[in-house]
């Protein structure tokens, strides 16, 4: 069973990723960029879905259950995606989020 800090690992991992796929997406729009990000958000959300309640009630700033469920949105309602409001959450949220798990 993998433990917190392993999940944690995953979502600075695919982060990171995120800051650097969307200056690409910026300048050229395309959807294998934009695939990219959604597949990196996904990770993120699974990896906060699969930590421990424990550390999520540790961590009460973060916000879990958003995260999650943009999972789950991103995969089940996918069809419904907006690149705009992606590349939102991709540029402001995305930064925010590397910061709560690394100074946790």
């Amino acid at each position: 069973m993998r433990r917190d800090q392993s999940r944690i690992d995953d979502i600075i991992t695919s982060a990171k990723a995120i800051a650097k796929y969307v200056p690409l997406y910026r300048t050229d729009e395309t959807r294998m960029t934009l695939d990219a990000v959604m597949y990196n958000l996904i990770a993120i959300g699974e990896a906060a879905r699969l930590l421990t309640d424990d550390y999520k009630s540790a961590h009460p700033d973060t916000p879990w259950r958003s995260i999650i469920d943009l999972r789950n949105n991103l995969t089940h309602e996918y069809f419904r995606t907006e690149p705009v409001l992606v590349l939102q959450i991709a540029e402001r949220d995305v930064p925010a989020l590397i910061k709560d798990v690394t100074s946790n």
